[in-house]
């Protein structure tokens, strides 16, 4: 019977131990890439700040969905050593679907 007790706390010692270690895991990915501060037009035509400020509205509910299901999932995002984050990903990629691609 102790057996089993000291196995069961044991078990759920290992399991918060996991999920803190996940948590500073996906904490550190979300720190590790910067997103672009400029972005340019892919047309060459002049950007309107309005326009803008709209995609980026859009591309960051995009990039707070894809968390939320990666979240729901039980999955955490890590970025492999240099590459960007994988919501990085998701939101540069909306932002090149709205005509927008980061400047520098």
């Amino acid at each position: 019977m102790i057996d089993k007790n000291l196995a069961l706390v044991c078990g759920a010692s290992m399991t918060r131990t996991a999920v803190a270690i996940l948590s500073c895991l996906a904490a550190a990915a979300c720190t590790s890439a910067p997103m672009p501060a400029t972005w340019t037009r892919t047309d060459s035509q002049a950007t309107d700040p309005a326009q803008l400020e709209s995609a980026k509205a859009i591309c960051r509910s995009e990039m707070e969905q894809a968390q939320l299901v990666t979240n729901a999932r039980g999955l955490v995002s890590i970025p492999l050593p240099g590459q960007e984050s994988p919501l990085l990903k998701v939101y540069v990629g909306c932002m090149a679907r709205h005509g927008y691609a980061p400047a520098g």
